[in-house]
This record gives structure tokens, C-alpha cells and sequence, in this order.
């Protein structure tokens, strides 16, 4: 079964492999984590690629504050933002921005 951070880390290598992958995973992430799991990305799910470069980093701060009720039975396995066959999982509550953060090139 694949978790979020194995999911990130997949996602982060192919890119770093495959710049065809990684101008796709900019343009369309959608469209591009679709075709690298085999699985409908929920469009509900906001995904935001960013690309540090040597002038400029990003920092992904974790959500401030309570997490309301049906977040936290996210977060805790109540339930799941995608759950598929292939056994990727992500428990984000619905709504959650989640970058996806790519080394500089």
C-alpha cells in the first residue's frame, strides 16, 4: 500500500528522471498523476506543483488551528480523499491544499 509520502516521493523521482513527466506534472497535474498511477485524481482535490529555484524556495506549513470534524475523520481513517484499487492512499481532509514541491533543475 502506498501513503501520501511514498506517493510524493514517487511523484518527485519520475520528475527528476523525466522532463516530458515533469512539464506535463506542471501543466496538467491531474491529467499527469493520473497516467503515472493509473487512477482518476479526484477534481475536488487542488493540487499546486511548485518548482524551487537557487533564488527562490518554498516552505509548506502544516494547517493552523482545529481541524473541523469531518477533517479530522479524515485524518484519522474515517476517511479517504482517493482510495483505489492499486492501494494509494491519501488521507488529506476534503479541501486540504497539498503542493507538490520539485527541486530546482
Amino acid at each position: 500500500m502506498i501513503d501520501h509520502n511514498d506517493a510524493l516521493r514517487q511523484i518527485i523521482a519520475r520528475a527528476g528522471e523525466d522532463a516530458g513527466f515533469r512539464a506535463r506534472l506542471k501543466a496538467d497535474p491531474h491529467a499527469a498523476l493520473t497516467a503515472l498511477f493509473g487512477m482518476e485524481i479526484p477534481a475536488r482535490l487542488t493540487i499546486s506543483v511548485l518548482e524551487d529555484t537557487p533564488g527562490h524556495i518554498h516552505i509548506v506549513l502544516p494547517v493552523q488551528g482545529e481541524l473541523s470534524d469531518e477533517a479530522l475523520e479524515q485524518v484519522t481513517g474515517a476517511g479517504r480523499a482517493w482510495n483505489t484499487d492499486n492501494g494509494i492512499q491519501d488521507a488529506q481532509p476534503p479541501g486540504m491544499h497539498q503542493p507538490i514541491i520539485l527541486p530546482g533543475q
